[in-house]
């Protein structure tokens, strides 16, 4: 059991880092992941009911045969409890429910996986505003002065024309 736990994290699981140079690429990415092991789970799920199903069958089969001949089984007292007991002895049974709980735990697998791609995607969001606020910018020295946007550059130009003495006579307030 450890050693599956180990290999499903040596497994390709490299879908979980970003590329925090591609986050446009990520993005896409993020989506397909979302739908590929959503996939995967849904089919886990149908596995583990097709299994909890054939282990009901047979369980229903075994009590069967042990409300038959209970002595078959090795109830010389027949009571509803032993009856209950003798069918989960059964080595049928037993196969079935180990094969149960491997699906489940398969099943639980796969819902962690898919809660990690709610966390991948929480974490893209988050590289995405720092790459939006100017996270990965290059640091500039405090000597060298930021160049001015077109916006902030006309409206010192628009502060400086209006503070600026006009020489024209006519012009509106002035006669």
């Amino acid at each position: 059991m450890t050693e599956e736990i180990r290999d499903i994290g040596n497994k390709e699981d490299s879908w979980i880092y970003l590329d925090k140079h591609r986050l446009d690429e990520e993005c896409e990415r993020q989506v397909r992941l979302k739908i590929a092991y959503g996939k995967i789970l849904a089919t886990q799920r149908r596995e583990r009911a097709k299994k909890n199903n054939e282990l009901k069958i047979v369980k229903a089969e075994v009590d069967k045969e042990v409300r038959a001949d209970p002595t078959a089984f090795g109830i010389a007292k027949w009571s509803e409890k032993a009856c209950e007991n003798a069918v989960l002895m059964d080595k049928r049974v037993q196969k079935l429910i180990q094969e149960d709980i491997e699906a489940e735990f398969w099943v639980g697998v796969r819902e962690a996986e898919v809660y990690a791609l709610s966390d991948r995607k929480s974490m893209l969001e988050k590289e995405i505003d720092l790459f939006l606020s100017g996270y990965y910018s290059t640091p500039r020295p405090s000597s060298e002065k930021p160049k001015k946007s077109a916006w902030e550059r006309r409206r010192d130009q628009e502060m400086e024309d209006a503070f600026t003495p006009s020489d024209n006579k006519g012009s509106k307030g002035e006669e």
